[in-house]
C-alpha cells in the first residue's frame, strides 16, 4: 500500500505526468523513467525497513507519536491513566547490561504499580531501595515496583547499570532510564518520589516515609483513600523570603530580623546571598532546626560531630534530631530565619547570626576538652590497606545502608572515621599515621563492633576502646 502511494505521488509531480504511458521500444525516455522509479522504490523500501527496526510494532510508533511533552496534562490522585501512557515505549536498563530494552507500563498492568523516581546520587532514594526490594518480594503476586530515572538527574544508562550491578547482593532491580515523559505526567520538585497506580487510576502520591506494609495492605484491600499532599509552596532563593509571596504568606514574626515558626509545605533550605565580590548581604534558613542555625553561626560546632558535641541545656529537644521526625516535632522545633544587612565578609555575617541567636535562644557555646571513651584505630601492617592499584576508581557504598558488605576503594581514612563516629556516637581517634588512600572491605553491619574489629585486623589494622582527652564543643544554658 505504501509503495502504491509513492507511485501515485510520482505520477502527480505535475499535471502533464498524471498517467504513466509506455514508450516505444526505441524511445530514450523509457530507461530514464524506469531507473528513476526503481531508485524511488528502493529508497522507500530502505526507509520502511529502518522504521520497522526502530519500532518493532506500529503500536510502539504510535505511542511515541501520540505524546508530546507540551501536550501533557499532569495527573493527580484520582485521575484516570490515559491509554497512550500505558502503551508508551520506555527505555529499561538491567544491572550490568549496556544496552537498553523497551518496556511499557502496560507490561506491569493488573497489579498495584509504584513508580519510584530516583537517582544514583540521591542518598534517601538509595537508602530506601533495600526496603522497596523487600516489599517487592513479599508482595510479588500483587505489586510491581518500577524504578524511574529521569533524564534531569543526569544519570546515564551506563551509570545506572553499573550502580545496580554493584548492589545485586542487596537487591535486583531494573530501571527506566532517560525518562522525560513520566516526569511530565507526575511532576515533582524532589526525590525520592513515589506514584501509586491501581485499577487504571492514580491512587496515591507519597514520600519514602509512607512506603510501608500497612499502607500497602490498605491499598491492596482498598480500605484507605488518599488525599493530595500539601501543595508545594514556590520559593526562589534569589529573592528575599516572604517578599511578594515568595515562600507563601508570612506568619506572625517572632524576631526583628526575622524569625518565624515552622510553615507546613515549605522545604528546608539554607541560602547565602553573595555579591560579585563574594561578600554576603542576606542569610536565609527555611524550616530549619535550631542546631543547624548554631552550626552555621559557630564554625566550631559545624566542624564537630554529634559525638563531640555536648548538649547541656534544660530542654534539649530543639537541639537534637529525633529518629522519627513528626509534624508535631516540626511545629515545635523548626524555624524560618532571615537576616538582611549591608554586604560584609563571612566572619561578620556569622557574627550577625550569632547575635540574633543569643538574643532569642540564649545558649552559650564553649570549646573545651573532656576525657572520654573512644575507639582508637592503629596500624599493625601499613602495607595491607595501602597496597593496591592507585588507578582504582574512587568508590564506596559506605553511606547507603544496603545490607551488603562495605567497599571502600581509594579513599583516605577521615571520611570513614567520621561515618563510624556518627554511627557509634562516640569519638573515633585515628592513630594509624596513614595519610594516603586505603582500600578496605568491611562488614555490612558496621555497628557489630566484633565483626568490624575482625575485618580490620585481617587488613592490618586494630580497633580498640580506650580513654582519650578529646576536644569537644558544649552548648549550655547555664
Amino acid at each position: 500500500m505504501q509503495i502504491l502511494r509513492v507511485l501515485d505521488a510520482l505520477c502527480l509531480v505535475n499535471s502533464k505526468h498524471r498517467h504513466f504511458k509506455l514508450q516505444k521500444p526505441n524511445s530514450p525516455i523509457l530507461p530514464i523513467k524506469f531507473f528513476t522509479l526503481c531508485f524511488a522504490l528502493t529508497s522507500l523500501f530502505c526507509v520502511c525497513l529502518a522504521h520497522a527496526r526502530q519500532f518493532p510494532n506500529l503500536e510502539a510508533a504510535k505511542g511515541v507519536a501520540s505524546i508530546s511533552a507540551d501536550s501533557i496534562t499532569p495527573l493527580h490522585i484520582g485521575d484516570t491513566i490515559p491509554e497512550t501512557l500505558w502503551n508508551l515505549p520506555l527505555q529499561m536498563v538491567k544491572a550490568g547490561q549496556k544496552e537498553t530494552t523497551t518496556v511499557k507500563l502496560n507490561d506491569y498492568r493488573g497489579k498495584l504499580i509504584i513508580l519510584d523516581f530516583w537517582a544514583t546520587w540521591c542518598t534517601p532514594c538509595v537508602k530506601n531501595l533495600p526496603k522497596m526490594y523487600s516489599l517487592q518480594k513479599q508482595y510479588s503476586n500483587d505489586l510491581n515496583i518500577v524504578l524511574v530515572n529521569s533524564k534531569s538527574t543526569r544519570d546515564s544508562s551506563g551509570t545506572v547499570s553499573h550502580f545496580l550491578e554493584n548492589r545485586k547482593q542487596a537487591y535486583e532491580f531494573q530501571s527506566i532510564v532517560m525518562d522525560t515523559i513520566l516526569k511530565k505526567f507526575f511532576p515533582h520538585n524532589s526525590i525520592p518520589h513515589y506514584v501509586w497506580l491501581s485499577d487504571n487510576k492514580v491512587v496515591a502520591i507519597t514520600d519514602e516515609v509512607r512506603i510501608d506494609k500497612d499502607r500497602l495492605n490498605e491499598k491492596l484491600t482498598e480500605t484507605h483513600s488518599e488525599v493530595d499532599p500539601p501543595p508545594a509552596i514556590p520559593y526562589d532563593f534569589r529573592v528575599a523570603l516572604f517578599v511578594n509571596g515568595n515562600g507563601g504568606k508570612p506568619p506572625k514574626f517572632l524576631h526583628q530580623s526575622f524569625l518565624t515558626p515552622y510553615i507546613r509545605g515549605l522545604k528546608t533550605t539554607t541560602n547565602l546571598h553573595q555579591t560579585d565580590d563574594y561578600t554576603i548581604s542576606r542569610i536565609t534558613f527555611t524550616n530549619n532546626s535550631v542546631i543547624n542555625l548554631y552550626r552555621f553561626a559557630y564554625k566550631k560546632i559545624a566542624n564537630a560531630t554529634f559525638a563531640r558535641l555536648i548538649i547541656d541545656v534544660a530542654d534539649s529537644s530543639s537541639l537534637s534530631l529525633p529518629e522519627i521526625i513528626s509534624e508535631e516535632w516540626k511545629t515545635k522545633n523548626l524555624y524560618n530565619y532571615e537576616a538582611q544587612f549591608p554586604a560584609c565578609d563571612d566572619i561578620k555575617a556569622r557574627q550577625i547570626v550569632k547575635n540574633d541567636l543569643k538574643k532569642f535562644f540564649g545558649y552559650k557555646v564553649l570549646k573545651n576538652h573532656k576525657s572520654m571513651k573512644c575507639w582508637v584505630l592503629k596500624t599493625l601492617d601499613s602495607k595491607k590497606p595501602t597496597d593496591f592499584d592507585k588507578s582504582l576508581k574512587r568508590e564506596t557504598n559506605l553511606y547507603e545502608e544496603a545490607g551488603i558488605p562495605i567497599f571502600y576503594n581509594n579513599y583516605p581514612f577521615p571520611p570513614l572515621l567520621l561515618e563510624l563516629e556518627r554511627i557509634y556516637n562516640i569519638p573515633f581517634i585515628d592513630e594509624t599515621g596513614l595519610i594516603e588512600p586505603v582500600k578496605l572491605r568491611l562488614p555490612a553491619d558496621l555497628l557489630d563492633s566484633s565483626e568490624l574489629q575482625k575485618s580490620l585486623l585481617n587488613q592490618g589494622l586494630s580497633m580498640t576502646q580506650e580513654t582519650r582527652n578529646v576536644q569537644v564543643v558544649t552548648i549550655s544554658d547555664k
